[in-house]
């Protein structure tokens, strides 16, 4: 074996969301601190990257993740490269099927959403579709939702390839500790089993936080519908901006339900909101603003609300998952968890309105989330992956 230890992440698109922004800080930490480095995608796209990693290495695959083509080539890789720990941060079976058998890879998945968040995307998807005609209705009340929902046959098929991923894998790494829990109840595994382990993501302070900030509400991220929900935010902006006439709400990021969330706040004639595009630098917005607003269906453990917490900015979002509960938990010291989303507008008015609130929310939030800093998490990952190689041994 060399005397570094090698290990490779692998995704779809690179960089792209929040998953690759985690595995370009955490490869640039681990290199300099004796590691080698590899990321493999099928498409890398460093135009949208405010900068290319230095020390790591890029290989791009023949195919998009999944794809039966890869596996073959991802097997040789590893064997060539003698890598010693693969990461793959997609739902990939194909992919990490037989490599355990065929290399001399530990092998660790990491599921960067909450668990069974399909079901969520897919509810919120055909709501979205029923929308747009009379077919796309019938055919989400004859086809899809029975299909999907009625006799459960999604969620077994999503717990079916949770079980063969546990199954070839060496970690089944979840963002959150409550992320554990449910996957042990969902799969039946044993508590003492090892392969579930919270692999929580980093926190980030570039600089000290500015506690003095103007009075803007900020969403940020990509703009769509089945899984962020922005429509909710606007009807919530709908409710209250008239009378809060010296607040901004500020939309930062693009995605594929732009036009239709720019529709919906012309519909609504709502004043006082920006769609600010997608933005390279998001700090500059998180410096300003002092609220940060979450109306998702499903989320993971979401990087904008470390960020939030790190530059001192209060968040409030819909408790749609695990890991927001225990970002943003106890509510009304970390942030303002809503649990019915049509008391939302209540919610955030109260928020813009009560200063000393936001001044409580911003010093807890940002001594809390203290516990996911670089160099905890970076140690975390380094026990994660000695640990793995003394198992090996």
């Amino acid at each position: 074996m060399n005397s570094k230890i090698r290990i490779a992440f692998f995704h779809d698109r690179f960089p792209m969301w929040g998953a690759e922004k985690i595995t370009d800080i955490i490869s640039e930490e681990l290199t300099k601190i004796g590691y080698e480095v590899y990321i493999f995608s099928s498409k890398f796209d460093f135009s949208i990257s405010p900068q290319k990693l230095s020390n790591s290495s890029y290989i791009t695959l023949p195919n998009s993740i999944g794809h039966k083509g890869n596996q073959q080539f991802i097997i040789d890789k590893i064997n060539e490269l003698d890598i010693n720990v693969s990461i793959f941060c997609v739902i990939s079976l194909k992919d990490v099927l037989n490599i355990r058998e065929l290399t001399n890879s530990k092998v660790i998945f990491i599921l960067h959403n909450e668990p069974f968040w399909t079901l969520k995307y897919k509810r919120e998807r055909g709501r979205l579709k029923k929308q747009q005609s009379i077919g796309k209705l019938l055919e989400w009340y004859v086809l899809q939702y029975p299909k999907h929902f009625m006799f459960n046959s999604l969620k077994y098929k999503v717990a079916s390839t949770y079980r063969q991923i546990y199954e070839h894998v060496d970690i089944f790494g979840v963002l959150s500790q409550g992320y554990v829990d449910t996957m042990e109840s969902e799969l039946g595994v044993e508590r003492a089993s090892y392969k579930f382990k919270a692999i929580y993501n980093p926190a980030m302070p570039l600089e000290e936080p500015i506690m003095t900030k103007k009075k803007h509400v900020i969403f940020v991220g990509r703009l769509t519908y089945a899984d962020k929900r922005v429509d909710r935010l606007l009807l919530a902006w709908s409710k209250i901006y008239k009378n809060n006439p010296d607040w901004e709400l500020h939309i930062v990021g693009t995605g594929e339900n732009e036009s239709y969330f720019k529709e919906l706040a012309s519909d609504l004639k709502l004043d006082n909101i920006k769609f600010l595009g997608y933005s390279k630098n998001t700090i500059e917005h998180y410096r300003d603003a002092s609220i940060l607003c979450m109306t998702s269906a499903t989320e993971g453990m979401p990087n904008v609300i470390y960020e939030a917490q790190m530059y001192g900015v209060a968040s409030i979002a819909i408790n749609c998952c695990k890991g927001i509960e225990e970002l943003l938990s106890p509510s009304g010291v970390n942030g303002v968890l809503v649990e019915d989303e049509k008391n939302f507008a209540a919610e955030l008015s109260n928020l813009m309105s009560d200063e000393s609130l936001r001044s409580t929310i911003q010093h807890s939030a940002y001594e809390h989330i203290k516990q996911h800093s670089l160099s905890v998490v970076l140690k975390n990952w380094d026990d994660l992956l000695k640990g793995l190689l003394l198992d090996k041994q």
